[in-house]
């Protein structure tokens, strides 16, 4: 018997220390995620700022293409709209066949002569992502713009029918795999003298992510080692990181694509959901007092895509219509080519 409790003590002993670093960690995360959200408001407030500085720079789109996944609410909404409304041919990648045409409803009362469609898209699938990317590439249609735009925040534990966890397929994994399904397209549709482009919405939550892409792939249980606040934050840093290395590719290869990656704001959209009780009622006083309205972020974005200025600007990061600089570990070189190999490698594609 003293032999038992010596060996399971020890065990009791160093379950219960995991735990409560696991929960340490947990609410650390937390306390991470707010604390810069707190941080880039009031940086934004400070600014007075909707991304006014981009509005009169942006040219006709006519005669161009777009594809914006979760182009039906929020800022993908926006996005859609004002694209429609500067000419181009908007196609919205999304679940929901009745949000999205609810939404082309809403645009074609503003601009009567919109050309809006709808294409489904559900990024928890790769099956989905191949289908919609052969339905659109059926169509012959042109490719100009890319808007990777779609996302989830804060979800409850949960895995995709690819065996991946819900944040790093939707946010970036299936927008990786659309993108580069569609580069070739991309590539034939540069205008002359210019450049397709893809544009990443990423989030300054980026700062505060802790990631190793030795886990990237791995299971993730659902207790207390989970957090949905690092795995948002960390699924927005694999964007960014990706970016930087995607970007070096196309232009050592000379391709006519770029690819930016966007901080479109603190925004009053409906993807707060998530957020615990204890704070929820504290949120919805905040987005309707002093957060940026989908309307202002969407123009960030549709800055990106489509500025004159930005024509040959490439490998960058963006917030209100300006570069700015991001994390000290997304500008590690070696950190992005990892993050670009695990990506290609989960894809099931090669890493070139």
């Amino acid at each position: 018997m003293a032999v038992e409790e010596q060996t399971i003590l020890p065990q009791f002993v160093s379950s219960s220390v995991q735990v409560v670093r696991n929960i340490v960690l947990y609410v650390l995360y937390v306390i991470k995620l707010y604390v810069i959200g707190a941080i880039a408001l009031i940086c934004q407030l400070l600014e007075k700022s909707a991304p006014v500085r981009g509005k009169h720079c942006l040219p006709s789109q006519s005669s161009r293409t777009a594809i914006v996944t979760g182009g039906a609410c929020g800022i993908g909404f926006h996005i859609s709209k004002q694209l429609a409304s500067l000419g181009a041919t908007v196609v919205i990648a999304c679940r929901h066949k009745a949000e999205a045409d609810d939404a082309i409803a809403k645009i074609k009362e503003d601009c009567h002569n919109a050309n809006v469609v709808f294409m489904q898209l559900d990024l928890a699938s790769f099956k989905s992502v191949r289908d919609f990317a052969a339905k659109f590439l059926s169509t012959k249609w042109p490719l100009h713009i890319l808007i990777n735009n779609a996302g989830i925040m804060l979800a409850p534990f949960g895995e995709t029918e690819d065996g991946f966890e819900r944040h790093v397929q939707v946010n970036h994994l299936s927008h990786a795999l659309l993108t580069s399904l569609l580069k070739k397209k991309m590539e034939s549709s540069a205008p002359e003298g210019g450049a397709a482009r893809v544009v990443n919405v990423s989030s300054v939550v980026h700062h505060v992510a802790s990631f190793d892409p030795k886990t990237f792939e791995e299971k993730q249980p659902h207790d207390w080692s989970y957090s949905p606040h690092n795995a948002y934050a960390a699924s927005k840093l694999a964007i960014l990181l990706y970016t930087y290395a995607l970007s070096r590719r196309l232009a050592e290869d000379g391709s006519k694509v770029t690819v930016n990656a966007v901080h479109p704001g603190i925004v009053n959209t409906g993807l707060y959901h998530n957020v615990h009780w204890s704070i929820s009622c504290l949120m919805d006083i905040l987005k309707e007092l002093f957060f940026m309205s989908p309307e202002q972020a969407g123009l960030s974005v549709v800055y990106v895509a489509t500025s004159p200025d930005l024509e040959e600007t490439s490998g960058c990061y963006f917030s209100n219509c300006q570069k700015v600089g991001s994390s000290t570990l997304s500008k590690l070189p070696s950190l992005q080519e990892d993050v670009y190999t695990k990506t290609c490698q989960m894809l099931g594609k090669k890493s070139n």
